[in-house]
């Protein structure tokens, strides 16, 4: 596997009246088609390392880079659309809109221009999400596991080299726990996907290829 994405030691920093360090000093590779868990409690810092490293928040300190190009030295712009072709979200929350269909949900994502090849793509990731009799519904009609599904359908509507997962099964029970699991793992193991999974959950980290643990914004030895 060649590598993908290298963080050097990022920091960041918050301060809104007094200074909180989030996470300090954390250095990682990401390799392609690899499948890292980042496992730590709540508060560790999980969450806003993956967001430095998706780029959608700067680090305070340290640099990212992404197939050797610097994400925070891009301009605005630029990151934007790296982020919008390149990878892929999905949140504990599912973030679906509630007015549109699931269909819709998925297919509004899409980046390439053209809603027939924006509905078309969205179809055939519902079929392989096992979503295809739901295509018609609201959000409101789905269960919490079916809602992932749809969120990951979404995630995955622009085809991203990588998919970066934020507590994804924390809303779950532990039936869509072990579905959500086994997604990702065909994901990683069928798709190619490359992907990088925030949580606390062991039983969903043993799932990846790669574990690591973080304590108090600090990375641990992991395996």
């Amino acid at each position: 596997m060649n590598e993908l994405m290298e963080v050097n030691s990022i920091t960041k920093v918050y301060n809104s009246g007094v200074a909180f360090t989030a996470i300090k000093d954390i250095s990682l590779s990401v390799c392609r088609q690899d499948y890292l868990a980042i496992v730590g409690p709540s508060g560790a810092g999980k969450s806003t390392l993956l967001h430095v490293m998706g780029g959608l928040e700067p680090p305070t300190r340290g640099e990212v880079f992404f197939i050797e190009k610097n994400l925070y030295r891009m301009k605005d712009w630029e990151l934007s659309l790296w982020r919008n072709k390149t990878v892929g979200f999905v949140f504990q929350f599912y973030h679906l809109i509630e007015e549109l269909s699931v269909l819709e949900n998925v297919a509004i994502a899409a980046s390439r221009e053209g809603r027939k090849y924006s509905f078309k793509k969205a179809r055939e990731l519902l079929k392989y999400l096992g979503l295809e009799d739901r295509q018609e519904v609201f959000p409101s009609q789905l269960s919490g596991g079916q809602r992932q599904r749809v969120a990951i359908a979404r995630a995955l509507v622009n085809d991203p080299q990588v998919l970066f997962c934020d507590e994804p099964t924390g809303n779950l029970d532990k039936e869509s726990q072990e579905k959500i699991a086994g997604l990702f793992e065909n994901l990683n193991k069928v798709k190619k996907k490359t992907i990088v999974l925030v949580t606390h959950n062991l039983d969903l980290a043993k799932q990846a290829k790669r574990i690591l643990f973080i304590e108090s914004g600090m990375l641990k030895a992991g395996s």
